[in-house]
């Protein structure tokens, strides 16, 4: 399939081929879009989100332990002080 064939199958799916009207606000065909809008929205955001919010709470995990070891060499300040 070419670039613009694979294009316009998407594009079908959706519903916004270029010329094409969308259904009226508050129609069946309209609600069944946008639901399908923002699952696909959800499917694409909420996993990149997630990696995001992990990778956050590695680092300040990190920061928090490294700091502490920073202490402990400079100061001569033991873990249970």
């Amino acid at each position: 399939m070419t670039e613009k064939g694979s294009n316009a199958s998407v594009l079908e799916e959706v519903g916004t081929i270029p010329g094409q009207k969308l259904p009226e606000p508050g129609s069946h065909e309209r609600m069944l879009a946008e639901k399908a809008l923002l699952r696909k929205l959800d499917m694409r955001l909420l996993p990149t989100i997630f990696v995001i919010f992990i990778m956050n709470y590695i680092d300040v995990r990190a920061s928090f332990t490294s700091i502490v070891q920073w202490l402990t060499t400079v100061d001569g300040i033991s873990a249970m002080q």
